[in-house]
């Protein structure tokens, strides 16, 4: 009779343990969205300030009306930092050991990608470029528009380099500034500007987990999935433009206020978590999961103060300047060369 329940009893004990395991790994999708939460967060502010960056514009007063230029310039945001928030202590993550998991995904890098991940959770650049043409018409009025991409085909060749797989990156930026002389650079008075304009940023990035998998109380916890992260950026706002010719040098100053939108949505498609016990494997995605996801948006108006210096010879320009976001303390550089005809 022992020997007929046995059976019977160890059925009862695999029914039992399956449903169970499943109902303990449901907690990933919580963890998931949690990480792409905290990293939108991080990441929106900073990729608002980066999308008003780059007109290739120093003095307020170009000059010689009727006129056509092109610029390009480079440079970026300097964060605070991502990824502040992924720590093995951080309790917001109940099952996945986040860290480990990046550890591990770094583990076949070399050397100089592990330290660049350490060093960008206190500090981080979100690097821009921009190129620009611009028209200046009668009555002092300047019409400028901003355009810059960053292909995914760049992205793949960057990656393959540091031997990381499934990395998706890619971005574009465009733009339009209007602006119009209020008052002429002479004498001892500064030229000034009024301007106003938009601009639009899209950022997509994500990345394919393959292979992963830890250690959960003595099981072995395999995810897989495409971690996806996309952030769309609306701007609008006005620039109050000041600068004085001294010579070839231009220093200049710029008061901007800009109203901005922005939206962030990750998730991760096609998850699959799973915990293996010998033969045994109990699936996360069996158990009716669904796909993790987070959104976050972003309202405000900000505020950024512009100083910099242009050295004009002829008709070619070179700038460089810094631009602070005092609400978070923030700072963006950028250097350009225009040229004017």
């Amino acid at each position: 009779m022992k020997k007929k329940l046995f059976p019977v009893v160890l059925l009862l004990l695999f029914v039992l343990y399956f449903p169970l395991s499943a109902q303990d790994l449901k907690p990933l999708g919580n963890d998931l969205s949690s990480l792409l939460d905290g990293l939108g967060r991080e990441m929106l502010p900073d990729l608002a300030q980066s999308s008003l960056l780059g007109t290739g514009m120093g003095e307020a007063e170009t000059g010689d009306f009727p006129h056509m230029f092109f610029a390009f310039s480079g440079g970026a945001v300097l964060s605070h930092g991502i990824g502040r928030f992924i720590d093995p202590e951080n309790t917001a993550f109940k099952l996945l050991n986040v860290s480990g998991l990046i550890d591990q995904a770094l583990a076949g890098a070399g050397a100089d990608v592990q330290n660049l991940y350490k060093t960008s959770k206190g500090f981080f650049p979100y690097p821009n470029y921009r190129f620009a043409v611009g028209f200046g018409t009668v009555y002092g009025v300047e019409t400028i528009l901003t355009i810059s991409m960053f292909p995914q085909g760049l992205t793949d060749f960057a990656a393959g380099l540091a031997g990381l797989k499934g990395v998706t990156l890619n971005s574009f930026n465009g733009g339009i500034r209007v602006r119009k002389v209020l008052l002429s650079d002479a004498g001892g008075f500064p030229g000034v500007s009024l301007g106003a304009g938009y601009s639009y940023t899209n950022f997509n990035a994500g990345y394919s987990l393959t292979g992963f998998s830890q250690d959960l109380s003595g099981f072995t916890l395999d995810l897989k999935g495409d971690l996806s992260m996309e952030a769309a950026v609306h701007s609008a706002g006005v620039d109050l433009n000041i600068s004085k010719k001294l010579l070839v040098f231009i220093p200049f100053f710029r008061v901007s206020a800009w109203y901005q939108w922005a939206d962030f949505t990750g998730s991760v498609n096609n998850f699959d978590a799973s915990i293996v016990n010998g033969s045994t494997t109990v699936s996360y995605t069996g158990q009716g999961g669904t796909d993790p996801a987070a959104s976050y948006s972003l309202h405000n108006l900000s505020l950024l103060l512009t100083g910099g210096l242009e050295i004009k010879l002829g008709g070619f320009a070179l700038t460089a300047s810094a631009v602070f976001d005092p609400s978070d303390f923030t700072l963006g550089v950028e250097t350009g060369i225009r040229g004017q005809f």
